[in-house]
C-alpha cells in the first residue's frame, strides 16, 4: 500500500476474540513495514520470550528494511543489539546499538537511556575481551621466550679420528 497510516487507538471490547477498535487519530506515513520485515520481526520477538537469544538475533537481522518506518528500524537495531550482547556477540552488539542509536537521535530526534546504557556495556566488554587477547598473547610470548631460555643445546659429538698405524711387517 502507498497510503501507509500510523494512529492512535484503543480496543474498547472483544466479541468472540474479535477486537472493536476506537481509532482517536491517524497520519501517513511515508515508509511501511513489508510481509517480510513482519514476519521475520515476530519470529524475533518469538525468540527472544522464550529466551533463545541467538535466533532472536538472527531474526531481527533478517528484518531489517531501509524502507521501514524508522521507528521499527530502530527497534530492530535495539533488539539484535540486545539479543548479540546476551550471547556474548560483544562487537556485533556494538555495532547494532550505535546503528540504533544513530536512527534514534537523526531520524527520530530521541533519547533513550537504556539502548545508552546496552551501549556502554558492550563497548566494556570488547574493552575487556581486547584486554584479555593482549594479556593471552603477552602470556604467550613469556611462555615462548622463557622456553628459549631454558632450551640447552647438547654439544655436537665429536667426530671419532681413526688413525691408521701402518705395521711393518718382517
Amino acid at each position: 500500500r502507498k497510503n501507509v497510516t500510523r494512529g492512535i487507538a484503543h480496543i474498547r471490547s472483544t466479541f468472540n476474540n474479535i477486537p472493536w477498535i476506537q481509532v482517536h487519530s491517524l497520519r501517513e506515513l511515508p515508509r511501511a513495514l513489508s510481509r517480510n520485515t513482519i514476519a521475520h520481526m515476530a519470529r524475533g520477538f518469538s525468540y527472544k520470550k522464550k529466551g533463545d537469544n541467538v535466533n532472536a538475533s538472527l531474526e531481527f537481522g533478517k528484518a531489517w528494511s531501509d524502507t521501514a518506518p524508522f521507528e521499527a528500524q530502530y527497534i530492530l537495531r535495539k533488539e539484535e543489539g540486545r539479543a548479540l550482547f546476551v550471547i556474548g556477540s560483544y562487537a556485533e552488539s556494538v555495532k547494532a546499538l550505535e546503528h540504533a542509536m544513530d536512527i534514534l537521535e537523526d531520524d527520530l530526534e530521541g533519547k533513550d537511556e537504556e539502548t545508552k546504557f546496552l551501549l556502554k556495556e558492550a563497548y566494556a566488554m570488547v574493552d575487556y575481551e581486547e584486554r584479555l587477547t593482549e594479556q593471552r598473547l603477552d602470556e604467550e610470548e613469556e611462555w615462548e621466550e622463557d622456553a628459549e631460555e631454558e632450551w640447552i643445546e647438547e654439544p655436537e659429538p665429536e667426530e671419532e679420528v681413526v688413525v691408521e698405524e701402518e705395521v711393518d711387517e718382517e
